[in-house]
């Protein structure tokens, strides 16, 4: 049953001070580690495969909280002991762009991107909460060729015999295959 992305992305916040970087680096007590091209944990996902951006989305780049450069559809959420506030409309962004220091900018819908990297973060404190997700390189506009992470513009699923998140592929509000 897949969860809503606003409480996926929550989820994922909370759990991400501690398993985003790899050991020995930053903090501590998780990984984050590549995983090969194992196509069960893909999900609906391709790889190699080529995809296109159905609206805006923001560019965030905060290092404590996201995975390098990250495509997210609102920047609205708190978690202890900081909360991030970013804008919740394009228009919003293009009114005041200098407001926003962690906005390196807008995304547009119809901006390509390759699906290129599937990456794991593990929590030393519980094996069975490691997360899958996928970074992929824009293919044309501003950013081109930055790799950044499609965790929320994903969609995911609780698995009901543990505590698992599983990656089941693009969110098609947000991404679909390119023809």
């Amino acid at each position: 049953m897949p969860i809503r992305r606003a409480a996926l992305l929550m989820l994922l916040m909370l759990a991400a001070p501690a398993c985003q970087v790899a050991p020995g680096q930053g903090r501590l007590g998780g990984w984050d580690f590549a995983v090969d091209k194992t196509p069960e944990l893909w999900g609906e996902f391709k790889p190699d495969r080529v995809y296109e951006l159905q609206r805006d989305v923001f560019l965030l780049d905060i290092p404590e909280r996201t995975n390098g450069p990250a495509l997210l559809s609102g920047m609205e959420w708190s978690v202890p002991p900081d909360t991030v506030r970013g804008p919740t409309t394009v228009a919003e962004y293009h009114a005041h762009p200098k407001n926003w220091l962690r906005v390196p900018g807008v995304v547009t819908a119809g901006t390509r991107l390759r699906a290129e990297v599937l990456r794991g973060k593990g929590n030393l404190r519980d094996k069975e909460a490691t997360v899958h997700y996928v970074r992929a390189r824009l293919l044309d506009g501003p950013f081109q060729d930055k790799l950044v992470d499609l965790q929320a513009i994903s969609l995911y699923a609780a698995d009901p015999d543990s505590r698992r998140i599983i990656l089941r592929g693009p969110n098609e509000d947000f991404l679909t295959l390119a023809p």
